[in-house]
């Protein structure tokens, strides 16, 4: 760890062999008065944080996760083993992310995403009669789905199990598993690909 090239805020408890570089903000509440003394940050094991990375306050990143430079997570936000964020993913407040998974866009608040899912897309609330303070319903992304470059789903949908939105969709219903989905409006064409396995990386063995 770096620490003098890093800025902690509040309660933080880091596990072993943890590399955070330069510029990073761990801890961190969006607006100083919400800084909560009983927010614990907690950052796991053989975790990787790249520069100019914002973990914020109250949330957890599991073992072996690794964050890519200008990579953004929110409040109140769970992210599991082995969870890899690319270069300036943004993942918002209270988020889930389960185990293995691959993060490349955008995650919107309440998010769920499960084990060893791909999102290199856009997760986003529809807001239509919105009111504020009033969650939104949100994406649900069930176990080994996979979201195209700037696909984006759409709102209060489901995508189920090895489901496959392909590159620059727009899901506004939602996807039955094992299937693929292509177009704006996305529309079922047929059985999803097989995605690329997901190999162990090895300076996280």
């Amino acid at each position: 760890m770096m620490e003098q090239l890093f800025s902690v805020f509040g309660n933080v408890k880091i596990g072993k062999n943890v590399f955070i570089e330069p510029f990073c903000l761990i801890g961190y509440a969006e607006e100083t008065q919400n800084n909560s003394e009983s927010a614990i940050t907690i950052i796991g094991n053989n975790v990787e944080i790249h520069s100019h990375s914002v973990i914020s306050q109250n949330c957890i990143l599991g073992n072996n996760v690794w964050c890519g430079n200008y990579t953004y997570i929110g409040e109140n936000t769970k992210i599991a083993d082995g969870v890899e964020l690319m270069y300036g993913a943004k993942v918002y407040n209270n988020v889930s992310i389960g185990k293995n998974s691959w993060i490349g866009g955008f995650i919107c608040n309440n998010a769920i995403i499960e084990e060893d899912c791909v999102v290199m897309g856009t997760l986003i609330h529809k807001f239509t009669n919105a009111i504020i303070g009033i969650p939104e319903p949100f994406p649900t992304i069930r176990k080994g789905a996979f979201i195209g470059m700037n696909a984006i789903v759409i709102g209060g949908v489901e995508v189920g199990e090895n489901a496959y939105i392909a590159a620059g969709s727009v899901l506004t219903k939602s996807a039955k598993p094992n299937m693929l989905y292509l177009g704006n409006p996305a529309r079922c064409i047929g059985k999803a690909p097989l995605p690329f396995n997901k190999e162990k990386n090895e300076r996280k063995e």
